[in-house]
């Protein structure tokens, strides 16, 4: 009976609060607050999530904060307030008052400013369960709070007034100056594979050189470091490292600057005796001596400065400049690609040289003709687009003239077995491509041969390719040649004629003149042709031929 009536009591008390307007009310609490930092960065958005608790019911909260200060002050201070009856979002001034006084509602694109920070309102995000509130806070601080530290401090206010107070969730937290990259030099270039060559770059920090962590150069076509170079020097210990395509540090434990040795990844290598690093104010500069090896080959790269601080605050990756890896010369066709050519007789064969970097990388233009890749007994015909001129090579090897003959000229080159006509030759330039043109005249040691037609192309950082087999060509006598052999070969029976037959001579002189006319007709200017037919018909007599043919 006793028990009963103390529930009873208990139970009306209960009612006449609620009757009244005056529940019984549990203070809120704080949650978590996260990610655990020890550096904050400034002028960079950074988001800090914290959840505020009230066990009679998440409705029950009305004001959500964050403060980020040196003490639990405004001045100074990021201070943020989320108000769940307003569902709105304000900061604080260094006065304590609120920024808009009529707040931003919650997912407006709006950014909330105070003398020393901002509030994205929009990617705040705010969650909820029944006895809780998640807010994300995404803020960035202003330079009028770096080098101090701080703590975050959290509060929770419900609607009967009740309070946690402003409660330290982390504190020793550095508003650190973040680190920024300067300048590569060069900021643009085409460098070739397997060759050194040194980028300097340069990386700062406002609160020191000294604060610099790591400094690191990636040289790729894009942020990865798979086929990549992706060097780093880290100042805390003075040692050099790469980064493999796995991202891994090569070697783990690094190498001192200055030591004379290379570390190599599968895209690259670094020298680490001729690598230097200069420190001067707030500034590191490292010139980085690399070489790109074969899977860099043909790449258009950026040069990516990253760097980040003793704070491990980092500066993204951010692009500086670019580098073309130098891709090697290709070789394109040649027409005819088959067919037959004769002694003596000019012919034009077109040829195509590519370079994927663009056509004024080509330094060296040839084509050989031969039954196999040797200057003995061949057609070998050079064009250097750096000098403009055309050249031969002899069976020796050797550049035949010397300094070369420029395009265009009225003039012909001249080996032991073949002729360039280098004003009939041409030269025509189109986007990677160049198309030459060569006009050339075999002469009679090369008849009777099956040639290949061989390309070769050669860039300015004397990467090659050839020589490689394009086509063919069946060289053969001229019929102008067979008819002029012919009738030299008939005087020269007269001549030697033992004993000399006056009649036999006669039918040979006439046997000699007919060849001599038929060549004529095939080349009406040919000096020999003209020769021989006024020889044969002046020469009246044997003799008389003999006469004249000897004192020429």
């Amino acid at each position: 009976m006793l028990r009963k009536g103390f529930c009873l009591f208990v139970s009306v008390l209960t009612l006449l609060a609620v009757s009244s307007g005056h529940a019984f009310s549990a203070a809120p609490t704080l949650g978590t607050l996260t990610p655990t930092v020890s550096a904050l960065p400034v002028d960079d958005w950074r988001t800090i999530t914290c959840t505020y608790n009230d066990a009679d019911g998440m409705e029950n909260l009305s004001l959500c904060s964050l403060l980020i200060n040196n003490a639990i002050s405004n001045v100074g201070a990021a201070h943020f307030v989320y108000s769940q009856n307003t569902n709105k979002f304000y900061m604080k001034n260094e006065s304590g008052t609120l920024i808009p006084s009529t707040g931003v509602i919650r997912g407006s694109a709006t950014i909330i400013e105070s003398p020393n920070a901002y509030l994205d309102c929009r990617a705040t995000t705010v969650s909820f369960t029944s006895t809780s509130i998640t807010i994300a806070w995404r803020f960035k601080l202003k330079s009028t709070m770096a080098k101090k530290t701080c703590s975050i401090y959290a509060k929770a206010d419900d609607d009967t007034s009740l309070s946690t107070g402003w409660v330290a969730k982390l504190t020793g937290v550095y508003i650190d100056n973040p680190p920024t990259v300067g300048s590569a030099t060069p900021s643009s270039g085409l460098y070739p594979v397997g060759t050194w060559q040194t980028f300097t770059c340069t990386y700062s920090d406002a609160d020191g050189a000294a604060n610099l962590w790591l400094v690191n150069l990636l040289i790729n076509n894009g942020i990865s470091n798979s086929g990549a170079c992706h060097v780093v020097y880290s100042q805390n210990t003075n040692k050099f490292f790469m980064k493999n395509n796995a991202g891994t540090l090569v070697p783990a434990d690094g190498v001192v600057r200055g030591t004379d040795a290379v570390i190599e990844t599968e895209s690259a290598i670094l020298d680490c005796k001729n690598s230097t690093v200069t420190t001067s104010g707030n500034t590191i500069t490292v010139g980085w001596r690399v070489k790109f090896k074969a899977p860099m080959t043909g790449k258009t790269c950026n040069l990516y400065l990253q760097a980040s601080d003793d704070y491990e605050i980092v500066q993204p990756w951010l692009s500086k400049g670019t580098a073309f890896v130098n891709a090697p010369p290709a070789l394109g066709s040649v027409s005819p690609s088959t067919g037959e050519s004769k002694t003596d007789e000019w012919k034009t064969f077109s040829c195509t040289y590519v370079d994927p970097n663009g056509a004024t990388n080509l330094g060296l233009c040839s084509m050989l003709v031969n039954n196999t890749i040797s200057n003995t007994g061949a057609c070998h015909v050079v064009y250097s687009q750096n000098t403009n001129k055309f050249y031969m090579k002899n069976a020796a090897g050797t550049l035949v003239p010397a300094d070369g003959v420029v395009r265009g000229s009225a003039q012909t080159i001249e080996t032991e077995s073949a002729i360039l006509d280098c004003g009939g030759s041409t030269v025509a330039i189109s986007g990677n491509t160049i198309t030459v043109n060569w006009r050339v005249k075999f002469k009679s040691n090369m008849a009777n041969k099956n040639c290949q037609i061989y390309t070769r192309a050669e860039d300015d950082f004397a990467q090659v390719v050839g020589w490689i087999s394009k086509g063919t060509t069946a060289i053969t006598t001229s019929e102008f040649a067979n008819l002029i052999a012919l009738a030299k070969q008939k005087l020269n029976q007269i001549i030697t004629m033992e004993p000399f037959d006056e009649n036999a001579a006669a039918t040979l002189m006439q046997q000699s003149k007919s060849y001599f006319q038929q060549a004529l007709t095939l080349r009406p200017n040919s000096p020999e042709a003209n020769f021989g037919v006024a020889l044969t018909t002046a020469a009246l007599t044997a003799q008389n031929l003999i006469s004249k043919y000897k004192s020429v």
